[in-house]
């Protein structure tokens, strides 16, 4: 809690530490955060959806840990957001189709978790993408949607 009171934090790097619990919900208050790197802990419950707070954010990644619930709607709202990296966890749910409006997406690595429903044909509108992975979501059906233009493509035989 009480990095959430850094405001002018603009990288947050505390990956392979063996943390655990929840992340907090206070870091939704580090406006000028740009890069977070909590992949390969221990860290369990929701994805908060505090993180609809960091516009500036970049780079996320929080792959390759216990997380559950849904990946909340509000990460559509990172218009800077190049990289989001949530693959490795369990995650359910459908992928939002608000996803569709991080123009600078670049990255996108939802694999391993627990997504299912078509992916959204949202992710069309990501003219920038050129990384998606899906594989090993056991109810995620259907095709890559017509547009998404990418370099490199993981889990094109989806369910």
């Amino acid at each position: 809690p009480q990095l959430g009171r850094l405001s002018r934090l603009m990288r947050l790097f505390l990956s392979e530490n063996k943390f655990s619990g929840s992340i907090p919900s206070a870091f939704g208050n580090l406006s000028n955060l740009n890069f977070l790197r909590l992949n390969s802990n221990n860290l369990t419950g929701p994805f908060p959806t505090e993180f609809g707070h960091l516009t500036n954010m970049i780079e996320m990644r929080v792959s390759d840990n216990i997380i559950t619930g849904t990946l909340p709607s509000e990460v559509g709202r990172l218009s800077s957001l190049t990289s989001l990296w949530v693959n490795g966890n369990l995650i359910s749910g459908y992928i939002p189709t608000d996803l569709g409006h991080l123009s600078a997406l670049t990255e996108l690595l939802v694999q391993d978790n627990q997504f299912f429903g078509n992916l959204p044909a949202e992710l069309a509108n990501l003219s920038s993408l050129n990384r998606l992975s899906v594989q090993n979501n056991i109810g995620l059906c259907g095709y890559i949607p017509d547009g998404v233009q990418v370099d490199q493509v993981s889990g094109t035989s989806l369910n």
